[in-house]
């Protein structure tokens, strides 16, 4: 879970662990900064949106990256050759 790899952020100089996610939160910081800060709520909706989208992004790279692990597969039809395949000589 992304919750459990980002680490205790405690102030504005902690790091953030995640890979690739400064536009995740560039759109969520810019969205709260247009509802506190301005209350333009149209604005930090469609903010709000593309912080969803990155955020989207950003789950389905770290599961696309969990599944490209190597496989050793074996040749086509190997085990059909090394039991002889059922065919009888006699």
């Amino acid at each position: 879970m992304i919750r459990d790899s980002v680490g205790v952020i405690l102030n504005e100089n902690s790091v953030i662990k995640v890979i690739h996610s400064l536009p995740f939160l560039a759109y969520r910081a810019a969205a709260v900064a247009a509802q506190d800060l301005g209350g333009d709520t149209e604005r930090a909706d469609k903010l709000n949106s593309n912080a969803a989208r990155e955020l989207d992004k950003l789950l389905n790279l770290s599961v696309k990256n969990k599944q490209a692990m190597p496989v050793t597969r074996r040749p086509y039809r190997a085990g059909y050759r090394q039991s002889g395949g059922g065919i009888s000589t006699t």
